[in-house]
């Protein structure tokens, strides 16, 4: 029984937002009228404090209004550009953050945040080499910057360097043994080369350090399906479900393990609370389908198949496609 959806979930990586400067001093041959520079720089500075309250809080439009009224104010303030960088990016305005992070690193290039950040974003653009040269330079202005190590390991995952993602993470948990979101990236890894044994463990860990690490719980349970132990699986996408009842992923995975286990009500009804969490979630039509058929439902069964087909065209995945309208036909002929 073919399955879509038997997977890794993705790895995780952090936004690390940038200190703010208290205080700003003059360019060299700057004349400053001493009174007026005190009441812009409070001004200045009152603007990025709100701005980044904003940011903590959620209120993105907010924050970038209030980071670029204080870049109004002082256009040579990296902090604000850096920040507002931030706000772009979570908004998912990558090109404008690349500007800011491009700005603050010209007016400081020893920044090790602002290139982090970018290379955060790099990577959100598909633009992998160009965030490992980001990661690469945080990396050499300090050594011990563990986040940079951390997320240069995901980029080496995606790419199929595992040994070099390994090595990456195995620096990350050295430079910081509490840094659980390593330990699930290392179990990833592992996980993608059939270590399950070894995943299991750096999974255990992870949730250790975070028992509220809903992806670990997901990401530990497909080791378990992998190993074949069934129950273990489920009892792990139970916890990540009530962790987080949204995380679409996870039905997806326990709906597999009960669809393996051959208790098909049960994997229909998460393949249904995970269509409904995401309608466009081609492969939660598609196993659905194959569970239908499986019951003998053909009716049910070539509907779930067809908008799986035209979800999968839709996002120009021509494999999963073929493989789709391959079933449809073969069932439309029995």
């Amino acid at each position: 029984m073919k399955l879509f959806g038997y997977q890794i979930a993705s790895i995780a990586v952090l936004i690390l937002i940038s200190p703010i400067a208290t205080a700003t001093e003059p360019f060299p041959g700057q004349k400053v009228d001493r009174a007026e520079s005190t009441i812009v720089q409070a001004t200045e500075d009152a603007y990025l404090q709100a701005g980044r309250n904003k940011l903590m809080r959620g209120d993105y439009r907010g924050a970038i209004e209030n980071f670029t009224e204080a870049i109004r104010l002082n256009p040579q303030n990296e902090d604000a550009y850096g920040l507002r960088g931030i706000a772009y990016d979570i908004t998912g305005r990558y090109q404008q953050a690349i500007s800011d992070y491009d700005r603050a690193i010209e007016l400081n290039p020893r920044s090790v945040v602002a290139h982090y950040n970018r290379g955060l974003t790099y990577e959100h653009l598909g633009k992998y080499q160009q965030a490992i040269s980001d990661y690469d330079r945080a990396i050499k202005l300090n050594p011990r910057y563990y986040r940079a190590y951390t997320n240069r390991g995901v980029i080496y995952a995606k790419l199929g360097d595992l040994d070099r993602a390994i090595a990456d993470f195995d620096r990350a948990i050295e430079l910081n043994p509490q840094n659980f979101i390593a330990y699930n990236n290392r179990a990833n890894a592992y996980e993608i080369e059939g270590k399950y044994q070894q995943a299991i463990s750096d999974y255990d860990r992870a949730i250790k350090l975070n028992p509220r690490y809903a992806e670990a719980y997901n990401n530990r349970g497909l080791a378990y399906e992998h190993l074949g132990k069934y129950q273990q699986a489920i009892s792990d996408y139970d916890r990540a479900i009530r962790l987080n009842p949204r995380y679409v992923r996870v039905y997806m995975n326990r709906a597999n393990a009960y669809a393996l286990r051959r208790n098909y009500r049960k994997a229909i009804s998460d393949y249904d609370r995970a269509i409904r969490l995401n309608p466009r979630y081609a492969e939660a039509y598609y196993n659905r389908g194959v569970i239908y058929a499986k019951l003998g439902d053909t009716q049910q069964a070539i509907a779930d198949l067809r908008k799986a087909a035209n979800l999968f065209r839709q996002q120009n995945r021509i494999k999963e496609y073929r493989t789709t309208l391959d079933r449809i036909q073969k069932l439309q002929s029995n």
